[in-house]
């Protein structure tokens, strides 16, 4: 299709066209014959040497924090064995992240490559994707300008924000045992623990001699088994209860849900995430952040909290942390 520049060309043609006819100058006419042609013969000459465009994009985060800057950087390689003119590069965003970056690019050697970047900045939790990317090429005189779209898409997933709890949940199994191991006595184990009389049915390898003969009756080696602890985080996402979504109040909830469930993780507890729309299902830290980015608020049938804590309690047995109001 002509650019501006081209349509001005022709226009300017036409016009000194009609003035070489007026005039009667033929040197004048051939001036404005050249004119007319000129755009129509860049067409064909961006047509007929259609280049070949590769493109890349890279991302400095694939994951932020609200807040975050993030670099994008978008390479070119020209896989034609002629030079391009420069390129309008447009990549398109969502509009939570801003209007669509436009780069400007200059010619392109064949075989060659050309960088450029840009940053964006999302202040709001959520799951974006960036692209397509559209190039506008022109010929040398930029006349005419024919454009190619790259169905090139990345997602960049701005999680939740999280707050920096300095305090953890004080360990109910001693402060040698660690917050996420809780330790329970059987009857065999690998760790030494204590000693306990001797019950019918037991192991007889399991008699420690020396209590024996100190106590002079027979006690039995009682070792410990340890497993870790199960953290269930619970965000109610009734909109009657926290809001709609991206409001305020819902938005805290989610910060309050990454927040608790980061802590929890960096204690060593085995997560499980809840909503009130979706059961609980296993999670680590990252794949929390991740899940809580694109949690959205909505209606469900449920007037209260109680059911969805009820499925908690049927599914997995631990600690349970609540976001959001109850009831």
């Amino acid at each position: 299709m002509p650019s501006a520049r081209g349509v001005v060309v022709f226009a300017a043609g036409i016009g000194l066209w009609v003035a070489a006819r007026l005039a009667g100058s033929p040197v004048l006419h051939m001036v404005a014959v050249g004119l007319v042609v000129l755009p129509f013969a860049a067409a064909l000459f961006a047509r007929w040497s259609r280049v070949r465009l590769r493109l890349r994009r890279r991302l400095s985060e694939q994951r932020v924090a609200p807040g975050q800057r993030v670099t994008v950087e978008l390479e070119i390689e020209n896989e034609s064995p002629a030079w391009t003119s420069f390129l309008l590069v447009e990549d398109r965003m969502p509009a939570a992240l801003g209007r669509a970056a436009r780069l400007v690019m200059a010619g392109i050697r064949p075989k060659g490559k050309q960088r450029a970047t840009y940053s964006l900045v999302a202040q709001a939790r959520g799951r974006y994707t960036l692209g397509p990317v559209t190039v506008d090429v022109s010929d040398p005189f930029s006349l005419t300008k024919l454009q190619a779209e790259f169905d090139h898409r990345d997602d960049l997933v701005v999680t939740p924000e999280v707050e920096h709890l300095e305090a953890g949940p004080a360990s109910p199994f001693g402060a040698t045992s660690g917050l996420s191991k809780a330790r329970h006595l059987f009857r065999t184990g690998d760790e030494f623990y204590t000693m306990r009389p001797y019950q019918e049915g037991d192991d007889l390898r399991r008699i420690h001699w020396p209590s024996v003969a100190r106590s002079g009756q027979l006690m039995i080696r009682q070792d410990e088994s340890t497993r870790r602890s199960t953290a269930v985080v619970f965000l109610d996402t009734r909109e009657t209860a926290v809001g709609r979504n991206h409001s305020p109040s819902f938005e805290k909830c989610v910060s309050a849900a990454a927040s608790i469930g980061v802590l929890l993780s960096r204690y060593g507890f085995s997560l499980r995430l809840a909503t009130s729309h979706v059961p609980p299902t296993p999670a680590t830290e990252e794949h929390l952040l991740e899940v809580l980015a694109g949690v959205a608020s909505g209606k469900v049938e449920t007037p209260g909290v109680a059911d969805g804590l009820t499925a908690v309690r049927l599914d997995t047995f631990g600690w349970i942390e609540v976001a959001g109001p109850l009831g």
